[in-house]
């Protein structure tokens, strides 16, 4: 709240510049990500190691605290070892979200926020369909707070235009280098 409270302060003239619209596109972060390479299907060869100090776990409670670890962390997990990649993948939130919305992990990640998302809560998030500002329909995740979003909140509301770091460091008094 107060965030909202302070950015209804800044002038038009500051957030406006910041946003990459024109009259009929507004530009998403997922066309700026490169294109993913077409592999050619993996030849999967079944698993010769086992999970460690994890293998004496129960898959049902494997299954339940997976599904919570961060994004990034869920993926170093699942490159451990081929039975590793096996258990993540046969998660059903795991498989739903590559399935429907790969991008959004792919964007999360390069961003950032996948520290601060866990595959569990974009499962979650894909399965609402209001925006959680006004209630209208949210065709849109908005990736740095993981929250959905209709196009008029994200592409009008201050709230979801972000500053650039040497704007946040001049208007917060911060050092660039921490940023």
């Amino acid at each position: 709240m107060a965030t909202e409270l302070f950015l209804e302060k800044v002038p038009t003239h500051l957030w406006e510049p910041l946003t990459a619209r024109d009259e009929f596109h507004y530009h998403m972060l997922d066309e700026k990500l490169p294109p993913v390479p077409e592999n050619a299907e993996r030849i999967r060869h079944p698993p010769t190691a086992h999970l460690g100090a994890l293998q004496v776990l129960p898959f049902d409670l494997l299954y339940l605290i997976l599904p919570d670890l961060d994004l990034h962390e869920l993926n170093n997990f699942r490159c451990l070892n081929r039975r590793a990649m096996e258990v993540v993948e046969s998660l059903t939130v795991y498989k739903e979200v590559t399935r429907y919305a790969h991008q959004a992990v792919r964007g999360a990640l390069s961003i950032g926020t996948g520290h601060y998302m866990s595959y569990r809560l974009l499962y979650e998030k894909l399965c609402t369909w209001k925006c959680e500002t006004c209630s209208n329909f949210a065709g849109y995740l908005f990736l740095l707070t993981c929250k959905r979003v209709c196009f008029a909140c994200v592409s009008s509301k201050r709230i979801f235009l972000p500053l650039e770091p040497s704007h946040a460091a001049r208007r917060f008094g911060l050092d660039p280098h921490l940023l």
